[in-house]
């Protein structure tokens, strides 16, 4: 059975969940991001202007599905765009980050506001990447009025030109001399597009994780699991008490308590989904039942096995096969 992210688990573990993962050793490193130079100016005019991105190995190695041009003009409205997200892998969420505007209403860099694109670009797949764009400038607008906005939306667009950048220099994951040119490239460009300042609040504190890795690295030790690895997940063929051991040794006792809680939840979560989706197909096939009354029912059998909080999603997850 596929896992349905459970939304506990989505905040709590929002850091992994838009990017892909390659392994060296015990360390996974994140996709990262593209930029523009047209965007520099906007960004030097911008007073705090401040953009969010993967790790710098996500950025050398992995071109994101989110790659491509600018994004441009979409077709549904904001308002359409969130009933799509809510009723589906959004449902029993809420934003995470911040849009990072500081007293006297001036846009301040923050990493903050990277989290805050990461969260609505989770969307993708539920709606396109111009539409990411069209909710996220909306929802800027009705935090924070048009003129903020606007400058929120030149952070984004430099954002997404470094999110898939493609670098020319040769990164060998074997040979530690390709990865600090591979990483002062990488700098070069995120200044360049979205200026000094917004470039070392979103990457600051990659790039030191990325220089304590190189220091290990070159010393001939195995780099440590970094925060933003992949959390260890049960999955069928994975030994529960090797898991649990993993965990441990990464998070400590009570951090690996508290993910076995959310596994047990997430199972039953999961089970719940299924018995739903049975019971879809059996009234779908009461050729005396109205779609309306179908409806009906299928809600009142989800309300009485899954808490408020996931109702719409575990209904989107039952019905969004047969659809």
């Amino acid at each position: 059975m596929a896992m349905h992210i459970f939304p506990c688990r989505i905040r709590a573990f929002s850091a992994i969940i838009a990017v892909t993962a390659m392994g060296i050793g015990a360390l996974a490193w994140r996709a990262s991001i593209h930029s523009d130079s047209d965007h520099s100016s906007a960004l030097a005019a911008t007073p705090g202007a401040h953009h969010t991105e993967g790790s710098f190995w996500d950025t050398l190695n992995l071109k994101q599905a989110t790659s491509g041009d600018q994004p441009v003009a979409g077709s549904r409205t904001p308002s359409e765009l969130r009933d799509v997200l809510y009723k589906g892998s959004f449902a029993g969420t809420h934003p995470f980050g911040d849009w990072c505007v500081a007293e006297g209403r001036q846009l301040r860099p923050c990493p903050l506001l990277r989290d805050r694109f990461e969260y609505y670009i989770n969307g993708l797949g539920e709606i396109t990447p111009a539409e990411v764009r069209i909710l996220i400038e909306d929802e800027a607008r009705q935090a924070h009025g048009a003129m903020l906005a606007t400058r929120i939306m030149a952070v984004f667009d430099a954002y997404w030109t470094v999110r898939n950048h493609e670098y020319p220099s040769r990164l060998d994951m074997a040979d530690t001399s390709t990865w600090l040119p591979a990483l002062r490239e990488a700098q070069a460009f995120r200044k360049q597009t979205l200026g000094e300042d917004w470039a070392r609040a979103f990457f600051a504190a990659d790039d030191q994780e990325f220089m304590a890795t190189l220091a290990q690295a070159s010393a001939g030790q195995a780099p440590p699991p970094s925060p933003r690895d992949p959390v260890p997940m049960l999955t069928p063929d994975k030994d529960p008490q090797a898991l649990r051991n993993e965990r441990v040794a990464r998070y400590g006792e009570d951090a690996a308590k508290s993910l076995e809680a959310l596994d047990a939840e997430q199972a039953q979560f999961d089970r719940h989904v299924a018995e739903a989706r049975q019971e879809w197909t059996r009234l779908q096939a009461q050729g005396n039942l109205s779609a309306s009354a179908q409806e009906a029912q299928l809600k009142a059998f989800i309300a009485e096995r899954v808490a408020p909080k996931n109702l719409r999603r575990a209904w989107a997850l039952a019905t969004v096969a047969t659809r």
